[in-house]
């Protein structure tokens, strides 16, 4: 009897355990999850504004169509990189970050490219034996 007790008492303990521990990997699970579907919304934003930024004129009416009506100029455009530049602290790789920074300072299609890949890789882990040279002589 003593040991049917043990028993049970053995497998109610060890239930509760696995039940805690399948609740964490489960919490973790739907955070990994919320930051990977921030991280593509944001990116796929900041792709569009910077494209904007290095062709105001031509993106304009894009950029209307995608809830950006307010921007008016291209230094209303550059502000807000710059504001997205701070917010992408919270989600972004270091890479990015790094080249997001390269490119407000340097708006250049090949900055625009470089954060690209940086936002592909930070993403889905993708490495490219691209050089960058083959991808931008193919732009």
């Amino acid at each position: 009897m003593k040991d049917l007790i043990a028993m049970v008492g053995a497998l109610g303990i060890g239930g509760l355990i696995t039940s805690y521990f399948t609740m964490l990997w489960n919490q973790r699970k739907n955070v990994s999850e919320k930051h990977h579907e921030m991280k593509d919304k944001r990116y796929k934003c900041i792709i569009l504004l910077m494209q904007a930024s290095l062709d105001f004129d031509k993106y304009k009416s894009i950029l209307h169509s995608q809830g950006y009506g307010y921007l008016s100029s291209e230094s209303d455009l550059v502000d807000l990189l710059n504001d997205e530049y701070v917010n992408s602290f919270l989600f972004a790789s270091d890479e990015f970050i790094h080249c997001m920074s390269k490119f407000i300072r340097s708006r250049t299609h090949e900055n625009l490219v470089k954060s690209a890949l940086s936002m592909r890789k930070d993403l889905y882990g993708v490495k490219t034996k691209l050089t960058l040279e083959q991808v931008l002589r193919n732009a």
